[in-house]
């Protein structure tokens, strides 16, 4: 009984000690992280406070500014649907039209919504204004494409040093992120269902190695969204375009650099045959999210079983493109080595320009944007308290 008693005294310290030198500070210290960036602190520094945003184990419920109808007696639903990406591409293409069959087969033949390669009903630059002005049903994009409306879209999954997808799910569906999405979308007077999520991207391919910061000043780069307004901080020319411009361009030198996507899809478009250096990690975008675009009027047409069926197979969706993403790269990766691809990681201090010049873009759009603000604070708030579980899981 005494050895017992001694034990129990014993384990008790140790316990108190662990938590005074390990648990506690992570808990008390939120607002300083390793991870913390320059643009968090003078964000939360110089610009007026926002709510407090709370961590809840309870599923975050989206904000509507209609009620649906949940009376609505049923019906065949028949919607044309414009993808943003073709067929042949994995994942991004192959999603879209998952979506089509296994939702026909959830409803029994009751829904139907059929793919379109992009550009067949409407631009694809116009994707958003098509489904709004109802030209056409539904469109399957991705939020990024959507920043011209609003640019707190930008914060969904296209976020230069973001999270990647474990952690951005977590904030999207557990800690304040669905909510904010929808009450935008909603806003514009549209629905956006998350449809889709792949893993991230690699930094891209270059003609030439990039060895410092100074490596970015005058190349021409086909990039997209933050990530083009932040390596134009760094002397980058940011070009769009689509990816047999992509493949095309950079083969004959009118780029020098293309970041485009997973390793799987860079294989499809053969862009290893265009340049050689093949850098990672994917700073620019850590997650992508996919959705179904539908106009808002039209999602609250439907019935609680019709949205619900969507939303099934869409979480499904998201399911089969993180497995997918994550079990396909390798061997993109390994084919790239046969052909002679140098596939290299960008030194520290190149990743470190980056960051600090993703910094002024978070400044400059807090300051003009109270919505992208108060967002970024959501989620940096919430990438802060997710470090006490990740930290505490490191091995």
């Amino acid at each position: 009984m005494q050895k017992i008693f001694i034990g129990i005294i014993i384990g008790t310290v140790i316990g108190i000690l662990l938590g005074a030198s390990v648990v506690a500070p992570r808990l008390t210290q939120q607002a300083e992280t390793k991870s913390k960036s320059n643009a968090e602190i003078a964000t939360n520094e110089a610009l007026p406070p926002v709510e407090t945003e709370t961590l809840s184990s309870k599923p975050v419920i989206a904000e509507q500014a209609v009620t649906p109808r949940s009376d609505y007696t049923g019906g065949r639903i028949q919607w044309k649907m414009a993808s943003a990406f073709e067929s042949s591409l994995p994942l991004f293409g192959s999603l879209p039209k998952r979506l089509e069959s296994e939702i026909a087969i959830l409803s029994g033949g009751d829904i139907l919504i059929e793919f379109h390669e992009p550009g067949t009903l409407a631009p694809v630059e116009e994707l958003f204004q098509a489904v709004h002005s109802g030209a056409i049903d539904a469109a399957f994009t991705t939020p990024f494409m959507d920043i011209k409306h609003n640019n707190s879209l930008g914060l969904f999954g296209a976020i230069p040093f973001g999270p990647g997808p474990a952690e951005l799910l977590a904030w999207f569906y557990s800690g304040g992120g669905l909510q904010k999405f929808e009450a935008i979308y909603h806003g514009l007077g549209m629905h956006a269902q998350a449809c889709g999520l792949v893993p991230e991207e690699p930094a891209g391919w270059f003609h030439q190695e990039i060895s410092s910061p100074a490596d970015f000043n005058g190349l021409r780069m086909r990039i997209e969204g933050f990530a083009a307004r932040t390596v134009e901080k760094l002397g980058t020319k940011p070009v769009q375009m689509n990816a047999n411009e992509t493949f095309i361009a950079l083969s004959n030198g009118d780029i020098n650099a293309a970041e485009f996507s997973l390793p799987s899809l860079d294989y499809n478009i053969q862009l290893h045959k265009a340049a050689q250096h093949y850098y990672f990690p994917g700073w620019h975008q850590r997650a992508t999210l996919l959705t179904l675009l539908v106009n808002l009027d039209t999602w609250l047409s439907l019935d609680d079983q019709q949205r619900l069926q969507i939303r099934t197979i869409c979480g499904d969706n998201i399911r089969q493109g993180l497995a997918e993403g994550e079990a396909v790269q390798f061997d993109a990766l390994k084919a790239f080595s046969s052909h002679g691809t140098e596939i290299k990681h960008l030194p520290p201090d190149v990743l470190d320009a980056l960051n600090d010049a993703w910094n002024e873009v978070v400044l400059e759009e807090s300051a003009q944007n109270k919505e992208f603000r108060r967002i970024w604070k959501s989620l940096s708030l919430f990438r802060r308290n997710y470090e006490i579980w990740t930290e505490l899981n490191d091995m």
